[in-house]
């Protein structure tokens, strides 16, 4: 008997989910992408035993030394907030409403981005563009919360653009975390909350030009990906 085409749907887009994290996972350009900042959070850090290489794998001494890489990582972050810019729209015309209009416009923008919680970002988002090389954010809407969009930073670790003639063509973000804190932010899918519980499970995220789709993936056996939980 065939499958309800809503079912059949599902476990289709349930296997390019879990095909599409792996593929992304194994692409030599972004394991060699994450092993980069890898290295910059291991030497930002300050875990860096040598001065060089072979020191590196022999000692187990940290060195005193200073380490540049953070210094000058918080000095260009300050100076990029320093000379930030300001929204400013073109005029529609040269009269007194135009002109009123093209300020209103660029003082909601301002307040959107600070209710939103984009300014208390930007430090971070500046480190995100020296260590990865782009920084990502999401907007979601919570009215219980805020009458203004919610800016969200997606960390470039867990990040995976496709970018195309200098434009954004659609993102996915896989992260990994604990399953019983994956139950409490969302709940009715089943996970198991328990505190004992050690399990790993991937929330997955994918953005493209018409939509945005969440997903809860399980893991089971030694590095096997599992089905999906669920997705909205």
């Amino acid at each position: 008997m065939a499958e309800p085409e809503e079912l059949s749907k599902e476990r289709l887009y349930e296997a390019s989910v879990v095909d599409q994290v792996d593929g992304l996972k194994k692409a030599e350009y972004w394991m060699q992408h994450k092993r980069r900042m890898a290295d910059y959070d291991r030497v930002y850090g300050g875990n860096m035993t040598g001065l060089t290489p072979e020191e590196n794998a022999l000692s187990t001494d940290m060195p005193y030394i200073e380490n540049k890489l953070k210094n000058s990582s918080h000095d260009i972050k300050r100076l990029a907030r320093e000379a930030r810019g300001m929204p400013i729209f073109a005029k529609e015309g040269e009269d007194e409403k135009s002109v009123l209009r093209a300020k209103v416009r660029g003082a909601a923008v301002e307040t959107i981005w600070e209710e939103g919680g984009g300014a208390e970002l930007e430090g971070l988002l500046y480190l995100d563009l020296i260590s990865g090389g782009f920084a990502a954010l999401a907007v979601q809407v919570d009215k219980e919360n805020s009458d203004y969009p919610q800016f969200l930073r997606l960390d470039p670790r867990n990040a995976y653009p496709t970018v195309a003639n200098g434009k954004l063509v659609d993102m996915w973000y896989v992260e990994d975390m604990k399953e019983r804190a994956a139950a409490s932010l969302f709940p009715g899918l089943g996970l198991d909350g328990r505190p004992g519980n050690t399990r790993t499970v991937q929330v997955v995220m994918s953005f493209d030009k018409d939509r945005v789709v969440q997903s809860v993936c399980r893991q089971v056996g030694k590095g096997k990906q599992a089905d999906v939980v669920a997705w909205w």
